[in-house]
């Protein structure tokens, strides 16, 4: 079974935060390890760069029928502008936000589910209180908007936001792997990291071939097999 990724897409996202992972995911050497499905409020949902997405499926179904939730075993959530996130990522109520919380609270058992954020996306998984006690990371302009909206959620341990290509947390209370991405290309990074962990190094290094791209392995890629 292919691993179904989840997209989260709303208005002003960045494209480059969704197509970046997804180019990665996507390329001919894995062609069939995954499948995607875009969810967004609106049937098309303009980007920051003007670029209209068509949806796969209503934030509301995805949202609300916990069949549906269980199948996805990644939830890819882009950044976008800090101005336009402002009423969406620092909403505990918006749909967005709740869909997060939702596929981070979901209970399926012995299934290996992984929350991918990139860039400001870390916001809304902040405001749905998944990074708490967390070392994670976020672009640059964003890390103090982060760290103002994870202490809104303290906990036993202090969150912690540094400035890194990207984070691999480690499991929530729930099981769910968290994986925070810096800014555009640090996605890319994050991606192959999944791809090393799920597949192995050779698949990663294969996958960032073929989209001609060098990613930065962290220390526990370079102790890996």
């Amino acid at each position: 079974m292919p691993i179904s990724v989840a997209i989260l897409v709303y208005p002003d996202a960045d494209i480059l935060d969704i197509t970046g992972p997804l180019g990665i995911f996507s390329t001919s050497t894995l062609h069939d390890a995954f499948s995607f499905t875009i969810i967004a409020h609106a049937e098309t949902t303009q980007t920051c760069s003007h670029i209209r997405i068509p949806r796969d499926m209503s934030l509301d179904h995805a949202r609300f029928d916990p069949t549906v939730l269980s199948g996805f075993d990644v939830l890819l959530v882009p950044g976008g502008s800090l101005e336009s996130l402002e009423g969406i990522a620092q909403d505990a109520e918006s749909p967005e936000v709740q869909f997060v919380r939702a596929f981070a609270e979901q209970n399926n058992g012995t299934k290996r589910r992984t929350l991918f954020s990139v860039c400001s996306g870390a916001l809304m998984l902040a405001t749905a209180g998944v990074l708490v006690g967390k070392t994670v990371t976020t672009h640059h302009l964003a890390a103090d908007a982060l760290r103002a909206q994870c202490s809104k959620h303290p906990g036993p341990e202090t969150t912690v936001v540094l400035q890194s290509r990207y984070q691999d947390t480690g499991l929530t209370d729930h099981g769910v792997r968290v994986l925070t991405a810096a800014g555009v290309s640090a996605g890319m990074d994050a991606a192959c990291y999944f791809i090393a962990t799920e597949f192995g190094v050779e698949q990663a290094d294969r996958a960032a071939r073929m989209n001609e791209f060098q990613w930065e392995k962290n220390e526990r890629v370079m102790s890996m097999p």
